[in-house]
Formats: structure tokens, C-alpha cells, sequence
């Protein structure tokens, strides 16, 4: 049976238009560069902008009451300050977890940040049970996980060197639904387990 976020409403941004956005998109950043990098600083103000709407004695992590597209774009811009790209992007976990602790550190609202790393050798991965539970843990916690994903191996619907939000997961099928570009759809966590050439990480914040 498939789980999901408690509160998805939460994670809704409003454009201009009226049309509904599930997350963020890096592409509404102003500089190329924010365009092209933006995608670890995006997932971290998705994960803020969850907590801060679920969690009164987390509201501090922002400050805007609504869920307009702007209002999303100025906790963006804030997080690239923290969780910064590199000349290889938010290419590993710890600049993600070090960016977002800092960032509750200076509003004083302490955070915790918990890993799976995803190694580069198959062999040192994590099993898919183990996957399986961080995965449920976090969902079941109503807790969104920021997803880097080096290579997609197998799977057709997953940018390479890309971070997205996982909302929901399946712990049957191991179908994990992440939003991106504020969008939706459905990816086979397991495939990517299996066959990612290069792996990489997640993140829960709380």
C-alpha cells in the first residue's frame, strides 16, 4: 500500500497563473547559473517550506504564511546561499546536510539532517530493506526525503547529477513518487538501486 506525505497540500506552490506546482523548480532562479546548479538548493527549500507548514516549531524556517510562487523564489534564493553549488554542483550529501544545518543554526531552530549514503560500488550499497526502511521511516514521519541522484542507471524518467524530493513511496512495488520541476510521477527505487552507475545519497531534515 502505498504511503505518502500526511499534508501534500503543504508542499503546493501557486504560480502567478494559478496553476499548482508540487515543489519547487530550479528554473524560475533569475541567473543561468542558479538555473543550471540550482536543483540541491531547490530540493533543500522544498524540504524548509514543508517543515515550516507542518511543524509550528519549525515556522521559522519560513517566514511567508502563503504558498505563492514568489514567496517560494525568496526562500530559494536564501537556501543557495547555504546549501551552495560547487564547480560539480551539490554533488554529495554533506554540502546539502551541512547547508540546511547551518541554515536552522542562524534562525535558531536547531535541525537534525539523517543519511543514506548510496555508494558508488554496488557492493557496498544498502540493501533494499534497508532502503526500504530509511524510506518508511521517513515518510511515515511525514517527512519528505531529498534524493541525489548521480546516474539513473536503468531508469528513463530520472536526471543524472540531479537532486529531487521523494513524497510517497510504495514499499511493495518499491515505486517512490518525487516531485521536480513541480511536478510528480512515479520512479522504481529499487531498478535505481540496481543499476545506477554512480549512486548517490538522501536526506531527511527534522
Amino acid at each position: 500500500m502505498k504511503k505518502t506525505l500526511t499534508h501534500t497540500e503543504a508542499i503546493e506552490v501557486i504560480s502567478p497563473d494559478g496553476s499548482v506546482n508540487i515543489g519547487g523548480s530550479q528554473e524560475w532562479y533569475r541567473t543561468v547559473r542558479q538555473q543550471r546548479s540550482g536543483c540541491g538548493p531547490t530540493a533543500a527549500s522544498g524540504v524548509m517550506w514543508y517543515l515550516s507548514k507542518t511543524r509550528p516549531r519549525l515556522a521559522a524556517l519560513c517566514a511567508a504564511a502563503d504558498n505563492a510562487q514568489s514567496s517560494f523564489l525568496t526562500l530559494m534564493e536564501t537556501m543557495f546561499g547555504y546549501v551552495t553549488p560547487g564547480r560539480g554542483g551539490v554533488n554529495t550529501t554533506a554540502i546539502f546536510t551541512h547547508g540546511a544545518e547551518r541554515y536552522g543554526a542562524d534562525l535558531g531552530v536547531p535541525l537534525q539532517t539523517h543519511t543514506q549514503e548510496i555508494s558508488t560500488f554496488r557492493k557496498l550499497r544498502p540493501t533494499l530493506e534497508a532502503l526500504r526502511e530509511f524510506l518508511l521511516n521517513a515518510i511515515e514521519s511525514d517527512l519528505p526525503v531529498a534524493f541525489l541522484n548521480l546516474s539513473s542507471g536503468s531508469l528513463k524518467n530520472l536526471d543524472n547529477w540531479h537532486w529531487v524530493l521523494i513524497i510517497g513511496l510504495d514499499p511493495d512495488s518499491m515505486m517512490a513518487t518525487i516531485c521536480d520541476q513541480g511536478k510528480f510521477w512515479d520512479i522504481d527505487i529499487g531498478k535505481w538501486l540496481r543499476t545506477s552507475f554512480l549512486g548517490g545519497g538522501m536526506v531527511v531534515v527534522n
